[in-house]
């Protein structure tokens, strides 16, 4: 496996307002007194998920940064991961900075800010994979997925794994703003540029579900969530930045919201708050149904 610590840190990440094209206010002097977010995605690596909640936060003055695993064909292990994300937040220096993880990424996230306190200001985990260590069906089909060979694993993942994360009311609401209130159509007229970020960060997206890595880096991933769910269930109460993790109420694939209840009984709701999103699957939490600008102020 590759070490990222032999890596610049600032080539694994991206702005993607920028990359996608939304025009921002880029003035180095507004940009090194802004608050600062950082996004680490799920076990695939697919970086675009939350592409709505990131203009309405940089309209009320965040940084956006979100970290491509993608960017080096071998998975690192998850201490290199973990280095890397403190090594960039090293370089990053902010007044204030909150780290937000999505599945695979919340377990990583929450590593960083157990590893380094001092440099995390507030944790957001959504849908966080730490649920892996509490549910032995889901540590038997990735034990499965590990023995599938790499011609079988595109459909053998989504059986066991994939058609878990499906949001039905993602797809309908997609295709009710598509369809029958032409909600992107009425935003090219009002809003052009915002429209062109929607279309170039909906490209990516499917871009990146289409083009999924090999199996040999799945086995890695898996490999680091494995690893990163045992240091998390020792060291918890260890965690001094405050948490707040957003759940989906209907993630099949991680009992999301199960888990929220269970790690905000473990910390105390002075150290842990959650945030409900109703009727979202593991993959559509951070669409529309959640104005993560507004619940991310219990922890900023």
């Amino acid at each position: 496996m590759l070490s990222l610590s032999l890596l610049a840190p600032l080539s694994l990440w991206y702005d993607p307002v920028s990359r996608f094209g939304l025009p921002v206010d880029t003035a180095p002097q507004a940009a090194t007194a802004s608050p600062l977010i950082c996004f680490i995605p799920g076990l695939d690596g697919t970086t675009a998920s939350p592409f709505v909640q990131w203009p309405p936060l940089v309209n009320a003055g965040y940084r956006i940064r979100v970290y491509d695993a993608r960017a080096e064909p071998v998975a690192a292990t998850i201490d290199a991961e973990v280095g890397c994300i403190l090594d960039f937040l090293r370089e990053a220096d902010a007044p204030q900075t909150l780290l937000m993880g999505e599945s695979y990424g919340g377990v990583v996230a929450a590593s960083a800010g157990l590893r380094e306190p001092s440099l995390v200001s507030s944790l957001v985990l959504v849908n966080p994979a730490s649920a892996f260590s509490e549910m032995p069906s889901l540590q038997a089909d990735a034990r499965t997925l590990s023995k599938v060979p790499q011609a079988l694993f595109p459909a053998a993942s989504f059986a066991l794994l994939g058609r878990k994360t499906f949001d039905a009311g993602f797809v309908a609401t997609a295709v009710r703003d598509v369809l029958v209130e032409r909600k992107l159509e009425k935003l090219r007229e009002s809003e052009p540029a915002l429209a062109a970020y929607y279309d170039a960060a909906l490209a990516h997206l499917v871009d990146e579900i289409s083009s999924q890595p090999p199996k040999c880096w799945f086995d890695a991933r898996f490999a680091n969530l494995r690893a990163g769910c045992g240091l998390l269930e020792e060291g918890w109460e260890a965690l001094q930045p405050p948490l707040l993790i957003v759940a989906g109420t209907a993630d099949a694939l991680l009992r999301s919201d199960v888990e929220a209840a269970r790690l905000a009984a473990r910390l105390g709701p002075q150290r842990c708050s959650v945030h409900l999103v109703e009727g979202a699957g593991h993959a559509g939490t951070l669409d529309a149904r959640c104005d993560l600008r507004a619940v991310i102020g219990r922890v900023s």
